[in-house]
């Protein structure tokens, strides 16, 4: 009989227990859902994903040990996507670094100008910053720069990095099937092997960033600072962001956010305060 009861017992509660949860899920399904949490964003940035590639452009992009600020495109994009991851780029060449962008759809970089080798790729339409670019020459040169005019009956050098620069697009619209008066650099190149090619040479001055030809020129390291001047006046060329074309639905969502952040970024005074911070005696110089 004891036996009997106890059964009964159990079976009970177990009755007890299953009308219980149900009475409780029908109450989940009726109950209105719980609103979001307060100041929670109503939907995820598709920028938040990212892996944006850079190279140490001070102080546009690059940590500064110093400062602890990460350059002005760095801290612009990390404000706009502050879930974005930021790498820098270890890739050999460019080549091999747009070959990877191609085909990894979470993949960005922060371009100069609109690349040639890019064509195809989304890209913002507004600036994250502009780049200065300058002119360099050998100081034994009798060359000097007085203006566009001055361009011509020389070899010019430059990289395709600087083809959208006013005055290096004026030139190569002018020049660029004629090998005497260009000299290419590829994009894979660096700096330190155009400037032995212009020293022995093979043309009469090169394009180079200006804060590339002031780093040159105050290290006592290299030989530009007897043999090199700065010879023209100061270029901006655009930085872009730039996505992989894998994907183009994710790249359209992410630029969209893009534009509007630098838009609010720009409208709070955040950009202005940014630019004050990193260009403090103004971006051209």
């Amino acid at each position: 009989m004891i036996r009997n009861a106890c059964i009964l017992l159990v079976g009970l509660l177990a009755a007890l227990f299953a009308l219980k949860a149900f009475v409780s899920l029908r109450a989940r399904r009726a109950a209105p859902a719980a609103p979001a949490a307060q100041g929670a964003p109503a939907e995820a940035l598709a920028g938040n994903a990212l892996h944006v590639h850079y190279q140490p452009w001070q102080p546009f992009a690059g940590h500064d040990p110093i400062s602890g600020r990460d350059g002005f495109c760095l801290d612009v994009i990390r404000r706009i996507f502050p879930g974005a991851t930021l790498g820098y780029d270890e890739h050999p060449t460019d080549a091999a670094l747009f070959a990877h962008v191609a085909d990894s759809a979470d993949c960005a970089l922060v371009t100069l100008g609109k690349h040639p080798d890019l064509a195809g790729f989304p890209q913002s339409k507004t600036p994250i910053a502009h780049y200065a670019i300058t002119i360099v020459s050998p100081r034994a040169s009798r060359w000097a720069y007085r203006g566009p005019e001055s361009l011509e009956g020389i070899r010019l050098g430059y990289s395709r990095s600087y083809l959208e620069a006013p005055l290096v697009a004026e030139h190569w619209a002018r020049h660029r099937d004629d090998p005497g008066s260009v000299l290419l650099f590829p994009d894979d190149s660096e700096v330190g092997d155009w400037l032995p090619r212009a020293l022995a040479g093979e043309c009469d001055a090169i394009v180079l960033t200006l804060a590339a030809a002031r780093w040159a020129a105050d290290n006592s390291n290299l030989v530009l600072r007897d043999d090199f001047r700065d010879a023209g006046a100061v270029q901006m060329v655009p930085l872009y962001l730039t996505l992989s074309p894998k994907d183009p639905a994710f790249a359209a969502a992410v630029l969209e956010e893009f534009e509007r952040g630098m838009a609010r970024l720009e409208a709070d005074g955040t950009l202005a305060r940014l630019r004050a911070f990193y260009f403090p005696l103004g971006e051209a110089r």
